[in-house]
C-alpha cells in the first residue's frame, strides 16, 4: 500500500486534537478555502480565555489530565472507547466476508476521541526495504464546499504517522482500498516462523515461497490491520520497524501476557 504527503509540498496536516490532548501547534490547511483551522485542545486564549474544546478544571473534581504526546494518550485506558471489544474488531478484520468499504466508513467515524490504531507494512521512501508502521487517528477531509472552491486535500483519507515531533504530526494520505485484503500469500506458521526469522538478517524479508514447502500456509490479510490502543506504544517509533523487528517485538508482549491476544 502506497502512503503519500497529504500535499504536494509535504506539509504536515494538523488534525482536531482529541479530547484531553495538547499536542502539535501547527495549524491545518485551510478547508474549503476558508481560514486555517487552529489548535483546538488544551491551549490558553491570548487573552486568558478558555478556547472551544479546552479542558476545563470543575470545582470539587480533579482536573482533567492534559496529553502531551500520542504516547500518553494510548497508554490510559480510559481514553479508548474498544478497549472491551476490541477481539470483536479484530475478528470483524480477520474474516474475509467482511467489506472493506464498510471498515473504512467506521474507522472515519469514529469520534476523535478514539484513540484506533492501525498497521501497515509499506515503503514511504524510494529505494527503501519495506517497514512496519503505525497509524492512527484516521479521518476523511470534507470534500468541496458547495459554492464549488476546490482544495488540494478535499474528500481525502488521512491518517496520522507515529508520534509527535517537534510539536508537530506527520500524517499521509491512504488509498480508498486501504482495508481491502491483500492477495493470499504463502507464509510460514506459527509454529515454524520462530525457527526460519533467526537465520533471516534484520533488515531482510523472506522470499517467495514455494507452495510445496513444509511448514508454510497460505494466508490472507488487510492492507491496514486494527492494533489494540493498549499495544499502540511498541509502534509509535516515527521510522517503523522492519518487519522482522515487529513481528519479535510483537510476539514478546504476546508470550509475556500468556497468549492472550
Amino acid at each position: 500500500m502506497n502512503l503519500q504527503p497529504p500535499n504536494a509540498g509535504g506539509a504536515n496536516h494538523q488534525m482536531l486534537a482529541p479530547p484531553g490532548f495538547q499536542g502539535p501547534q501547527q495549524a491545518a490547511p485551510p478547508a474549503n478555502g476558508g481560514a486555517a483551522i487552529g489548535p483546538q485542545v488544551g491551549i490558553p486564549a491570548p487573552d486568558g480565555a478558555v478556547q472551544q474544546g479546552q479542558a476545563q478544571a470543575v470545582a470539587g473534581q480533579p482536573a482533567p489530565q492534559i496529553n502531551r504526546t500520542f504516547l500518553s494518550y494510548f497508554q490510559d485506558p480510559a481514553n479508548d472507547p474498544l478497549r472491551n471489544t476490541w477481539q470483536q474488531v479484530l475478528r470483524r478484520f480477520d474474516d474475509a466476508r467482511t467489506n472493506a468499504n464498510t471498515l473504512l466508513t467506521a474507522a472515519v467515524s469514529m469520534p476523535i476521541a478514539a484513540p484506533c490504531a492501525y498497521l501497515c507494512c509499506t515503503t514511504l521512501h524510494p529505494n527503501t526495504p519495506p517497514r512496519v508502521y503505525l497509524l492512527h487517528t484516521l479521518s476523511r477531509f470534507p470534500p468541496a464546499s458547495l459554492d464549488g472552491t476546490i482544495t488540494p486535500w478535499d474528500d481525502q483519507l488521512i491518517g496520522c504517522l507515529g508520534e509527535v515531533l517537534q510539536d508537530t504530526v506527520a500524517t499521509v494520505t491512504l488509498p480508498a482500498t486501504a482495508f481491502d485484503l491483500t492477495a493470499h500469500n504463502r507464509v510460514y506458521t506459527a509454529e515454524t516462523l520462530p525457527d526460519h526469522l533467526a537465520q533471516l538478517p534484520a533488515q531482510d524479508m523472506f522470499p517467495r515461497l514455494a507452495d510445496i514447502e513444509v511448514g508454510t500456509e497460505q494466508l490472507q490479510t488487510r492492507h491496514l490491520m486494527y492494533l489494540p490502543a493498549r499495544f499502540a506504544y511498541l509502534f509509535l517509533g516515527n521510522r517503523g520497524r522492519t518487519p522482522k523487528d515487529a513481528y519479535l517485538t510483537f510476539h514478546q508482549v504476546v508470550e509475556h501476557e500468556g497468549g492472550r491476544i
